[in-house]
């Protein structure tokens, strides 16, 4: 039986390298990868947010839209993601690993993502 490999994927983010957080990765046994910060090849989020945003500037052009209020503007941005195809996020997601390859060896560098 294969033991769970288990990833912690850091950032950055101050509050991730505090004493507390690393004491805590290794008491879970958990690996730290540090990527660069603000890496979107890394961070499947970032791509969804990408593909939410050109659609919100294709159907701006189709209808001519020039201005919205806030509350219009997000509540065309809930329709847009209701309406996002489920398999576009999986596939984002299943694509991390392919990702993680590409950056190790881009040496740390952005790849075509």
């Amino acid at each position: 039986m294969q033991k769970a490999f288990k990833l912690f994927v850091q950032d950055g983010d101050p509050s991730q390298n505090s004493a507390l957080a690393r004491a805590a990765l290794k008491r879970v046994g958990a690996k730290l990868l540090a990527i660069p910060p603000c890496s979107p090849d890394l961070n499947p989020i970032e791509n969804i947010f990408n593909i939410i945003k050109r659609i919100l500037e294709a159907d701006a052009i189709k209808k001519n839209i020039s201005y919205k209020t806030y509350k219009q503007f997000s509540a065309r941005i809930a329709e847009t993601f209701k309406k996002l195809d489920h398999t576009l996020i999986d596939s984002t997601i299943a694509s991390m690993n392919k990702r993680i390859d590409a950056i190790i060896g881009n040496k740390g560098s952005r790849t075509k993502y």
